[in-house]
């Protein structure tokens, strides 16, 4: 009887070590970090999710699980807002505009709008020809 509660005590201290371990290690998260020149894009995943993220022309995606999540960013509004002028400039009104939705998006903190503004921009951007595109995208390498 002895042995047997020596046995089941050491199982039971087992199994709270096991579980400290996976409860420490759920615990853990990725962190995500997109940059460009207009801000930081941040997604933070727990360690049981898979994490991936891209850049967008210049704006960030960022995925758990391949779901949207909220993000955290740091934006600067300000080269949004030079971004927007140079396709103003250069007669790219359309883009200018999607560029002014995202911005609205961010500002709201609309996740799921957000994403699916970037996608619409990013479509956008991939039906011009070569020679646009490299206008459009100038502004970043500025």
């Amino acid at each position: 009887m002895r042995i047997l509660k020596k046995r089941l005590l050491l199982v039971l201290s087992s199994l709270a070590v096991v579980f400290s371990i996976l409860f420490f290690a759920l615990n853990k998260s990725t962190i995500i970090n997109i940059e460009s020149k207009l801000g930081k894009f941040c997604l933070e995943c727990k360690a049981y999710q898979s994490g991936n993220g891209t850049s967008a022309y210049g704006f960030g995606l960022a995925y758990c699980d391949n779901k949207i999540n909220k993000m955290s960013n740091a934006i600067k509004y300000n080269e949004i807002d030079k971004y927007k002028l140079h396709l103003n400039d250069r007669g790219f009104v359309k883009i200018m505009n999607l560029v002014s939705e995202i911005e609205y998006n961010l500002k709201s903190n609309n996740a799921k709008k957000y994403v699916y503004s970037v996608r619409e921009y990013t479509k956008e951007i991939n039906d011009l020809n070569i020679r646009q595109k490299e206008d459009v995208l100038s502004f970043f390498k500025k």
